[in-house]
């Protein structure tokens, strides 16, 4: 059950203004949530009419940073909190909400605490000034679109994270980086569909598909290794990726679903099982470029 900690804005009575003003400016970047002493600032603005909003969840004993629609510029999201009411707990979640935490804004950078295990569905949307994106030590899921449209440059997601969901990076045109521990173990369709500066993407061991339009038009893809275990690549996977001249799909791999996974690749090279000698006329592929294991 989770307590809401600020009134919705706009409501009546000076009381009310005030109490938003003064829980706002409590959020302390030094992570003791007491709201007394000195510590930094969390970033941005307090606005009258978009203030944070945080609630309380009692079956954790901890806090979700749900929204912040005036956020703006350097963001530290805070690691712990105290609402005057249930004392002083941690901050978990950016939790599922529509619209995210922070989504639309405009923050250039933010800072995640070790505390928060859970980057919500769409935390990040269209937040196309932020650029860089610190990820706490206890990460474990990367929600639904939560960056989807960022300016996000570069990504080193912690060893915790297990799940990066579809189109969580879906169309972040100036991301050229990103690493991601052994852990995970699913990596959403479209993930980095439209990610035209991507150069290159280790795909983690635990993985077993390589879902629909995952690496569709990174134009600017030239490196891809794909780790014995992945089973399956679903259809334009790969499609439209022109710097890709060479891959080398494992021997566990036993079904590539659809005609156009490697659509319009720039492929001059690829190994294939000996098992997909039949499918090369269904996969647009030419016999002189392959080579099967």
């Amino acid at each position: 059950m989770r307590a809401l900690l600020f009134a919705k804005p706009g409501g009546t009575g000076t009381g009310v203004r005030q109490r938003f003003l003064f829980l706002a400016k409590r959020m302390l970047g030094s992570g003791s949530g007491s709201g007394s002493g000195s510590g930094g600032d969390i970033g941005g603005g307090v606005g009258p009419s978009l203030l944070p909003i945080i609630l309380y969840n009692s079956s954790t004993n901890s806090y979700e940073f749900v929204r912040w629609g005036g956020a703006i510029g350097d963001i530290v999201i805070p690691s712990s909190y105290d609402d005057g009411v249930h004392g002083i707990a941690p901050i978990t979640s950016l939790p599922d909400v529509y619209p995210g935490t922070f989504e639309g804004t405009n923050i250039t950078s933010v800072v995640i605490p070790d505390t928060i295990t859970n980057v919500g569905n769409r935390s990040f949307y269209s937040c196309s000034f932020l650029t860089s994106v610190a990820f706490g030590s206890s990460v474990q899921r990367v929600g639904f679109e939560s960056f989807r449209g960022s300016g996000i440059t570069s990504v080193n997601l912690p060893d915790t994270v297990q799940y990066i969901e579809p189109y969580s990076f879906f169309r972040c045109l100036d991301l050229a980086s990103f690493v991601c521990g052994p852990n995970v173990t699913s990596i959403g369709s479209s993930l980095f569909q439209g990610c035209r500066n991507l150069t290159s993407f280790v795909i983690p061991n635990g993985v077993t598909t390589i879902p629909n339009y995952a690496f569709y038009e990174c134009i600017f893809l030239g490196s891809v290794s794909i780790p014995y275990g992945v089973t399956t690549i679903d259809d334009w996977a790969f499609a439209y990726c022109s710097s890709l001249h060479t891959l080398v799909i494992p021997n566990s791999v036993t079904s590539i679903i659809g005609q156009f996974p490697f659509f319009q690749c720039g492929l001059s090279s690829i190994s294939l099982p000996s098992a997909f000698e039949p499918e090369l006329g269904r996969l647009g592929l030419n016999p002189a470029i392959v080579t099967f294991t």
